[in-house]
């Protein structure tokens, strides 16, 4: 019998535990299969013929070149991190640090230019043109607020002028744009959006360093860097002579960093260089490293191998089949594309991360929670793009009021999120669904969240009940902003807008979430009761 350790807590007992996995087992396998035999059965657009000669999923194309040059790519990580701990161990203690900035400058430099050939000029443009300004107007009262209406400035001009042309500048210049358009092999707008956020870092955590007592932390830092946490790292400010230009392009340019992920700031960034982390051990990082290639990369593979759960949702040329499914196969869709970019993100990001903590630099780990895992926005958010969360909170919530003013700070903070991503209605329609979903949340965990209520045994069904529809809104949300987009909504609302449809979505939403909710409440139960609560 498992103690009540906890006045806030709902006690799940064993048996209700392992008959809610037997119930969510049962039923993932079935849905699985379902829509697995749908895929089958019907001729999708975008797949190919994969391993073994089954057909697999080769609708998202940024997954397609991440896998199609992945061998390529584990050989560079194997020279960069030849040549980063080169520079380590021959460069005297009073170089180290400048000589790993250049190194990760010419290498990240190279590397970009490889891939964006000519282009790049516009964005060396844009960086040189934003360090120039925070050095020149850092001291500025209104620094910070005219920074932000320059990223978000950027972000609308890349998006409207498709990263500019030479053309813009003279006509004569046509033959360069040809020559960019014909060798270049990634946009650099597509992916500066990374490089932006290390931007308002640098930019940030400079103003923050010049307005604090910068000698007594950083001497501080360093009397015990064997107990320094990630933590401590972002929040320690560095010597403002630290934050010159080499070491701003070092942190933009940091390759294992450079394209996907996860977020750091300057300050976490610059003091690992000097001294790298010390959370994980040789051991522990290799252990991690095998887990991403030998177990994420692999399921990820049988998962897209099994069923198409990007092609059907994504791809115009398959909405013909969608019109076919019925309520059910509709929901098993919604989940499954959900699971597919979990999958991928997760994937992607624990590439990089491993790349980085073999490199001695740790960052927030990205999906500290599997999908099954988190039946609220707020825990779903904060888990999903963890490292980027902190950020949010770090340079955007804190400044304008944190918790005080939650229900409309979550509004701006969604909002930059969705136009981050990129300037389309579909993921502002997203953003602004989690929002709407979010202040009731907000509202009702305020209210809720006494020991009194947990007393009671009617409210462990209420949970149940908002847990579960939260997870069906998540899907929905997701479906629009990242699936069929805001013209596929009277196909959702067709779906659900019907008898069927409704009792569907009452079976998801009370019995099948609200399974899935049991066994979450009880994991929850069980950090608490080891006192290993998960913070983010």
């Amino acid at each position: 019998m498992r103690q009540q350790f906890s006045n806030k807590s709902f006690n799940i007992s064993n048996a209700s535990f392992y008959i809610s996995i037997a119930f969510i087992i049962v039923i993932e396998f079935y849905s699985l299969y379902r829509f697995s035999v749908i895929c089958k059965s019907n001729q999708v657009a975008k797949t190919e013929i994969g391993f073994f000669g089954v057909f697999r999923d080769h609708s998202d194309s940024q997954w397609g070149d991440f896998a199609a040059h992945l061998t390529e790519l584990m050989t560079f990580q194997i020279l960069f991190l030849i040549g980063s701990y080169t520079v380590k161990y021959q460069s005297k203690e009073e170089n180290k640090l400048r000589n790993l900035q250049c190194y990760n400058i010419c290498l990240g430099l190279s590397y970009a230019f490889f891939l964006h050939n000519i282009g790049m000029v516009f964005q060396l443009a844009i960086i040189i043109g934003y360090y120039l300004f925070q050095k020149i107007f850092f001291k500025m009262k209104y620094f910070i607020h005219i920074l932000w209406t320059l990223a978000l400035l950027t972000l609308w001009t890349n998006e409207i002028y498709s990263g500019y042309s030479f053309t813009m500048i003279s006509p004569t210049l046509q033959f360069l744009d040809t020559y960019k358009n014909s060798n270049q092999l990634l946009r650099w707008n597509i992916v500066f959006n990374m490089i932006l956020l290390r931007i308002i870092s640098f930019s940030v955590d400079k103003v923050w360093a010049y307005k604090q007592d910068i000698k007594f932390k950083y001497d501080l830092i360093h009397e015990k860097p064997e107990f320094t946490t990630y933590r401590a790292r972002v929040q320690e400010p560095q010597p403002l002579k630290e934050y010159n230009f080499l070491g701003y392009l070092s942190f933009l340019f940091y390759v294992p960093l450079l394209f996907s992920g996860p977020s750091i700031s300057f300050n976490a960034f610059n003091s690992q260089l000097k001294i790298p982390q010390s959370q994980m051990n040789r051991a522990q990082v290799l252990k991690y490293i095998l887990r991403v290639y030998l177990i994420d990369l692999l399921t990820f593979e049988i998962f897209l191998h099994i069923c198409y759960p990007n092609a059907l949702p994504k791809i115009a040329d398959n909405q013909k089949i969608l019109k076919t499914f019925s309520v059910f196969e509709f929901h098993i869709m919604g989940f499954t594309n959900l699971i597919f970019l979990w999958y991928k993100f997760l994937t992607i990001w624990r590439i990089a991360r491993g790349w980085a903590l073999l490199d001695g630099i740790e960052t927030p780990e990205n999906m500290n929670r599997c999908i099954y895992n988190n039946y609220n926005f707020s825990g779903f958010w904060r888990s999903w793009h963890r490292s980027f969360n902190q950020w949010l909170i770090r340079y955007i919530y804190v400044p304008m009021g944190g918790n005080k003013y939650k229900s409309l700070n979550i509004w701006v903070v969604f909002t930059f999120v969705a136009l981050w991503h990129d300037f389309k209605l579909d993921l502002l329609l997203w953003a602004w669904i989690i929002c709407l979903a979010l202040i009731p949340e907000i509202a009702l965990q305020r209210y809720f969240d006494k020991e009194y209520f947990y007393k009671k045994p009617w409210f462990i069904w209420l949970c149940r009940l908002g847990g579960g529809f939260q997870i069906e809104i998540m899907c929905l949300a997701n479906l629009i902003g990242f699936g069929n987009g805001h013209e596929g909504m009277d196909v959702i609302l067709g779906k659900f807008m019907s008898w069927e449809g409704l009792l569907c979505f009452f079976f998801y939403c009370v019995i099948r979430n609200g399974f899935i909710t049991t066994i979450q409440f009880r994991i929850r139960d069980d950090e608490k009761e080891e006192q290993n609560e998960k913070n983010f």
